[in-house]
């Protein structure tokens, strides 16, 4: 009895518990989103947008400088040998700042279309809770809005717990008297403590910001998907459950299943737009670090344990943040896709022929489905392409390797 008590306790503070449905989900990332100033321009009050400003700026313009410096770093580590294999790890350890850095630029830039996007899916939830929910469409909301704040959670929390392991891990050694970098970056003054500790400012200011953008807009990306797979539950439950001649109490009818279907692929479509860049990026630059870091580790090359475990756990967290927008972008492509088959499984055959035309209508848009991605379709295929990919670069480098061993052997 005691232990239900605590559980129903625990219950009630949950936010997909709260009574009213508008109030489950608000959009908790926003406040992340200003962590570095991205979005400087949402306060109101000018004293606090001018000190957001200020911090945006001026991690923009230390950014600009670590990218260079960075760039800088991998190229003199490509002169100093002409050896590629034994390049490997500079290449795997540049990769992420470079995608970390074109998310900051999209995050700054697509600040007014992903706040058109949320409202316009607050504005969809709205048309619909004012029109009444019955028990059985209720639950199906509040299960989807508990798993956009799992997704939510979870996925800020990992990120966090990687940046951090990033940021101490330095700090860790130096308490044992070695002195490290973050990354191999040029110049790093390790020569004596106050070098070192200015080294590590520099580089933990861009790696925390850097780190942020990787996570917070993928997060972004998630919980917009998540928002529309919602809406598109409400479309075919209406559809499913709806007289089509009569309509549903709330004035829920065939027309504005029609309307609130063409807002929601305009929502789509805003979100094709401004993210098709970005995920061709992950794409892009996803391929670029599993490839050598899969090499390193299935090779055995590297033996120092730290190594190891950063390879394992950029490599493991970019597989599943590109399975994530594969599956994301193919979800909302396969719901998009089966309005068709719920609009010809509904009553139409009770409608009048002036609703059978407009069904008709609505069959016909759904049959172009929505697609994401830039110069190639982002769905489930593109993430078995990937590790197809890797699979053929890590043979290619695998013989490379061996028949480097085999000169070195006969020379």
């Amino acid at each position: 009895m005691d232990t239900l008590i605590r559980k129903n306790n625990i219950d009630k503070y949950l936010p997909w518990h709260h009574p009213d449905l508008t109030k489950v989900w608000r959009w908790p990332i926003a406040r992340y989103l200003n962590t570095f100033g991205w979005w400087s321009e949402d306060y109101t009050r000018p004293s606090v947008k001018f000190l957001f400003r200020v911090i945006k700026f001026t991690f923009l313009a230390v950014n600009v400088v670590y990218l260079i410096s960075l760039t800088i770093g991998v190229h003199r580590q490509l002169q100093s040998t002409t050896n590629f294999m034994d390049n490997m790890f500079a290449f795997f350890a540049a990769t992420p700042s470079y995608l970390g850095a074109a998310k900051i630029f999209a995050l700054i830039i697509q600040r007014r279309e992903l706040r058109r996007i949320w409202k316009n899916l607050d504005d969809l939830l709205k048309d619909v809770l004012k029109r009444g929910v019955d028990d059985k469409l209720d639950r199906e909301l509040r299960w989807r809005m508990k798993r956009c704040w799992l997704m939510y959670s979870i996925f800020l929390t990992v990120g966090s717990c990687i940046t951090l392991h990033w940021l101490l891990r330095p700090l860790v050694y130096a308490m044992y008297g070695e002195r490290t970098s973050i990354v191999s970056t040029w110049p790093s003054y390790l020569e004596n403590w106050p070098l070192w500790f200015a080294t590590y400012v520099f580089q933990a200011m861009n790696i925390s910001s850097v780190g942020h953008a990787l996570y917070i807009y993928d997060n972004v990306y998630f919980c917009i998907c998540e928002n529309i797979l919602i809406h598109f539950a409400i479309v075919k439950h209406h559809l499913h459950e709806m007289d089509i001649s009569t309509g549903k109490p709330g004035g829920i009818t065939m027309n504005f299943c029609i309307s609130h279907h063409i807002r929601l692929t305009s929502v789509c479509m805003d979100l094709r737009e401004c993210s098709k860049y970005v995920i061709m990026q992950q794409v892009f630059w996803t391929i670029f670090i599993i490839c050598p870091a899969v090499f390193e580790l299935i090779s055995g090359r590297q033996t120092d344990t730290t190594i190891v475990v950063n390879l394992l756990e950029i490599t493991t967290i970019m597989t599943c943040i590109l399975f994530l927008y594969s599956w994301y972008s193919n979800e909302v492509t396969l719901q998009s896709s089966q309005i068709y088959n719920t609009c010809y499984m509904s009553d139409w055959v009770q409608g009048t022929a002036s609703q059978r035309k407009t069904l008709m209508t609505m069959m016909t848009r759904s049959m172009k489905p929505i697609i994401f991605g830039g110069l190639v379709n982002v769905d489930l295929g593109t993430f078995i392409s990937v590790l197809k990919t890797t699979f053929s670069y890590y043979q290619f480098l695998d013989t490379m390797d061996k028949n480097k061993r085999k000169l070195d052997d006969t020379s």
